[in-house]
């Protein structure tokens, strides 16, 4: 009897190439970056679309450092970036997961890959993806 298992290799032309989101939230240009940069590098096209999200600070302290967004431009890599939380704690962070929704909702993003520095920007990443995944 003969084998008709498929390699693991061969993608079935049916199977959608799934959407992953790299969301960077950090100021510093490090091992983080460098292994996201190669984990990018490396993804079979045929089966992944990343797409990295960045902060939207213009603000070298709260935003992804220049290094790392001229490297994904120069990859030709998609870049995002997520509106800026205003001052207003509890409605700015509404405000904020609201408008992140959005963008995961538009972008019809499979897979949320997660790499911060602050708690906060994991949460929002985190319970933004869980809502547009909800919806």
């Amino acid at each position: 009897m003969q084998n008709k298992s498929v390699p693991a290799t061969v993608r079935d032309v049916n199977t959608p190439v799934r959407r992953v989101a790299y969301i960077h939230d950090t100021n510093e240009y490090g091992g983080v970056e460098v292994f996201m940069l190669l984990l990018m590098k490396y993804l079979d096209p045929k089966r992944y679309a990343p797409v990295v999200l960045v902060p939207g600070h213009t603000d070298p302290l709260r935003g992804s450092p220049a290094r790392l967004i001229q490297q994904v431009e120069d990859t030709g890599l998609p870049l995002i970036r997520l509106p800026v939380r205003s001052e207003s704690a509890g409605l700015g962070l509404i405000n904020q997961i609201q408008k992140t929704v959005k963008v995961f909702s538009d972008n019809k993003f499979d897979v949320v890959h997660i790499h911060t520095c602050r708690p906060a920007g994991a949460r929002i990443s985190t319970i933004s993806a869980w809502l547009r995944k909800a919806a």
